[in-house]
């Protein structure tokens, strides 16, 4: 791990220490699709003094019938694919951590239903071109070879992070943005 990365990483981490420690401390780590969040969310953790549960919005996935109700198009990925519901439950119900940071990390975290749920949010910015490319070469197996992973984010994953975007503005949402588009010389911008 180069020395950029680990300082910002405890700077984040700092964050959360000096949140309350008399409790839970809920903690988002949005950023579109191969930003790098599950590995700087389970990075993250490492640096982090009080007990940690992280958790990703990938373990919220509707089921395919509802997933793709509307169709397969980037509304149904933005509005349909993840269950916000019992994600909010895990944030605020009998299960939830009451001694511990729980860091969460995913796509559409910072999304205006689940504003108010975070005691600190991490949005990690990328050039979405190389983010691209990063999530063609890491899910062409899984969907088929390359030509039907590029088709998919063409047509679903990348306009539906485009509306995330547009819409929910996360980027200005998150109490911590860092420029990740090269993870081992992550910049903090604010």
């Amino acid at each position: 791990m180069t020395e950029e990365r680990a300082a910002v990483l405890a700077a984040v981490a700092a964050r959360i220490d000096a949140l309350a420690t008399d409790g839970s401390a809920r903690v988002a780590v949005d950023g579109v699709t191969a930003a790098g969040k599950s590995t700087f969310a389970d990075e993250l953790v490492e640096y982090v003094r009080r007990p940690v549960v992280r958790a990703s919005v990938d373990d919220f996935h509707r089921p395919s019938g509802e997933r793709y109700a509307r169709g397969h198009g980037p509304e149904s990925y933005y509005h349909d694919a993840f269950d916000f519901g019992s994600l909010r439950s895990l944030l605020l119900g009998p299960l939830a951590p009451t001694d511990a940071a729980l860091v969460v990390d995913g796509v559409f975290l910072l999304r205006p239903e689940l504003a108010g749920l975070w005691d600190l949010s991490v949005f990690l910015a990328v050039d979405r071109t190389i983010a691209l490319e990063r999530a063609i070469a890491r899910d062409a197996a899984r969907l088929g070879g390359e030509g039907p992973a590029r088709l998919r984010y063409a047509s679903r994953y990348v306009p539906g992070e485009t509306l995330y975007l547009e819409t929910a503005t996360p980027e200005s949402r998150a109490d911590v943005v860092i420029e990740n588009t090269d993870p081992d010389r992550p910049r903090l911008l604010t």
